[in-house]
């Protein structure tokens, strides 16, 4: 935990990513909407992801920018004696040409991937990233 916060378990990531209707197929609606996320990059080289809230329609219900697209979000890991996996949401758009090595696209709220953990120093990707949830005290959230 830093700070208080933790990774979000995929279904804390699927609730804030399709709000109240639990239907929802991306952030912002059913439909896919080419405006809502940055263009795909194929690339040699990644660029950087755009800066938070630039694709203003691709927010969730709960005001959540930036949850598809961007860059693979870790979430909830699972580990036996001799591997770890993690569970990523969200997706990103960076697939460069004519290589198999990367992710498959997974941006609707029903789709995700897993990777598998080697080592630290083999762990590394600028496509994938995450963000922290922190929980509410007791008393607050006991009366949402």
């Amino acid at each position: 935990a830093f700070e208080g916060k933790r990774l979000p378990h995929s279904w804390e990531w699927s609730r804030v990513a399709q709000g109240p209707n639990s239907s929802r197929l991306y952030p912002w609606g059913d439909a896919f909407d080419p405006d809502a996320v940055p263009p795909r990059d194929t690339a040699r080289a990644m660029a950087p992801p755009p800066p938070v809230g630039s694709f203003p329609r691709g927010q969730s219900p709960e005001g959540v920018h930036d949850l598809v697209a961007t860059i693979w979000q870790l979430s909830d890991e699972f580990c036996d004696r001799r591997t770890c996996r993690v569970v990523v949401r969200g997706g990103s758009t960076y697939r460069p040409s004519g290589t198999p090595w990367y992710l498959h696209h997974a941006l609707r709220n029903d789709q995700q991937n897993t990777l598998l953990l080697f080592s630290d120093p083999l762990d590394r990707s600028a496509a994938v990233g995450f963000r922290c949830v922190a929980d509410l005290p007791p008393a607050l959230s006991s009366s949402s």
